[in-house]
């Protein structure tokens, strides 16, 4: 409970303006004037909040408060509102500095304590005055109005019996003592009281500061421990990024070294590429000048006349031995002219003197066009090309010819080389127009096209050979899976 004096000052700030309750103390004083009036248990748990500008209210069950700053009207409610109120009211009306709980069940006021004491010693004074009128009595302060009038009649009564006023003078200075002693031991009780009541309420104000001062703590640890939160999660975060980054690094990495192989061997494949271009040049070459060198010549026979006829069944024998010049026939692989029988070849080169076999030899030879147009229908025949890579190097040539009644077979290969080379590889032999042109490649592609790309390489293929000869009958072979990769091979 508090003290007087402290009530006192916190009461005092209450006033009336139109029966309406003021209050002209600060924010600060109705707060320890509200924790005199509420339990420390409800004072922690319930705090001060501000609405609007100027308006404090105090929420509990116990009691609840709203003070507007501006126009000082204040107003309690709750279980203990009305209670409170109502002695408000009472202490503003009367003057007075207390409040029916904030004084010690009986234990006297300061105040109160000096009236009483005062009083008592007035009484005392008449009564010794009455008593002993020509003695001067020195008289001390007493003890209460009550304890007064009843000692007085008691040495009233003695000194009638007795009849000695001395005496009774004696007792009454005695009793006086006693009171004045009592009085001032009661005073200093209520010094101590009130001493107590103020450490109390100082007491009660620091601990309201410490809560106010905790509360201030937990916001700011809740504000420590957010931002503490937020620090964690940006932790995480890059290192989550950091993580990122090194697989990142590890993909570029590995995709540079598989691109430095896929270009070492690409470098190696255009190596070859020239190689074989190279070489595909110097056979091109050395075709077309076997081909100028190397020409059908037509012979005459050395008889523009038929020799005379002789008689039947005479032996005739001729002393001048009769040939033709040997010429080298045009053929890749020195095949023999389907059209050209082996008699007349031999014909053509032997010593008979048989003007028979001469004469044939002359009809054979005849006139120059019918030679030559002999050579020029095998020049006409449909050319076979067949072009791949080194799945196709173990093909026999000669004997894919010996298949063949009509044309010519030609196998080039060019090892490592993939479906974009062969733009370049197929050029020299599409200018000689050949009727039919077989393409086997792919297999080189597996390593680094899909099936889309390597179906949309194999078109532009086609398309740029059609370009170029577009009476060329264009074949392709199925591709071969590779064996040396478990991914390339046939599912």
């Amino acid at each position: 409970m508090c003290s007087t004096t402290v009530s006192n000052v916190l009461y005092g700030y209450f006033g009336l303006n139109k029966s309406k309750l003021k209050w002209s103390g600060t924010l600060e004083d109705l707060k320890a004037f509200v924790l005199t009036e509420i339990s420390e248990e409800i004072a922690e748990n319930t705090s001060w909040r501000s609405p609007s500008g100027g308006t404090w209210q105090f929420d509990s069950k116990m009691l609840s408060v709203t003070w507007h700053s501006k126009s000082e009207n204040i107003y309690f409610k709750g279980e203990k509102g009305s209670d409170l109120t109502t002695r408000v009211y009472s202490y503003v009306n009367l003057g007075l500095g207390e409040s029916d709980q904030t004084v010690v069940s009986g234990s006297p006021t300061e105040t109160e304590l000096e009236k009483s004491i005062e009083s008592l010693l007035a009484s005392k004074n008449e009564h010794m005055n009455d008593i002993s009128k020509t003695k001067d009595i020195p008289t001390n302060e007493g003890a209460s109005e009550d304890e007064n009038t009843s000692d007085i009649e008691k040495t009233e009564d003695t000194s009638t019996k007795e009849g000695n006023p001395v005496k009774a003078s004696n007792r009454h200075l005695d009793f006086s003592n006693s009171i004045i002693h009592e009085a001032q031991s009661s005073k200093e009780e209520t010094n101590t009281n009130l001493s107590t009541s103020n450490t109390v309420h100082e007491l009660k104000k620091e601990k309201y500061d410490l809560i106010k001062a905790n509360n201030d703590l937990r916001e700011k640890n809740e504000v420590l421990h957010q931002k503490i939160s937020d620090f964690n999660l940006t932790v995480q975060r890059l290192e989550d990024e950091k993580q990122s980054l090194i697989t990142t690094l590890k993909l570029v990495q590995k995709e540079t070294q598989t691109v430095q192989l896929d270009l070492n061997d690409r470098m190696q494949n255009l190596e070859n590429e020239n190689k074989s271009l190279s070489t595909a040049l110097t056979l091109l070459q050395h075709e077309l000048d076997n081909t100028q060198q190397h020409k059908w010549k037509v012979v005459k026979t050395k008889y523009n006349k038929p020799p005379p006829e002789t008689p039947a069944g005479s032996n005739t024998i001729e002393t001048k031995n009769q040939y033709t010049t040997l010429r080298v026939t045009d053929s890749e692989h020195d095949d023999i002219p389907a059209r050209l029988n082996t008699q007349q070849i031999l014909d053509e080169t032997s010593n008979t003197t048989k003007h028979s076999n001469i004469q044939m030899v002359g009809k054979s030879s005849g006139p120059s066009n019918s030679n030559e147009s002999s050579r020029d229908s095998q020049r006409s025949q449909p050319r076979i090309a067949i072009f791949g890579d080194s799945m196709i190097k173990h093909l026999d040539t000669k004997r894919m010819q010996n298949g063949l009644k009509k044309g010519k077979v030609t196998i080039k290969t060019f090892p490592g080389a993939g479906i974009d080379q062969m733009k370049h590889y197929a050029v020299p032999t599409l200018i000689t127009k050949p009727k039919t042109l077989i393409f086997h490649v792919g297999t080189n592609d597996l390593h680094y096209k899909t099936p889309e790309n390597l179906i949309n390489a194999m078109n532009d293929l086609g398309e740029t050979i059609h370009r170029q000869n577009n009476d060329l009958e264009l074949i392709w072979s199925e591709i071969i899976t590779r064996t040396d990769d478990q991914n390339l091979a046939e599912k």
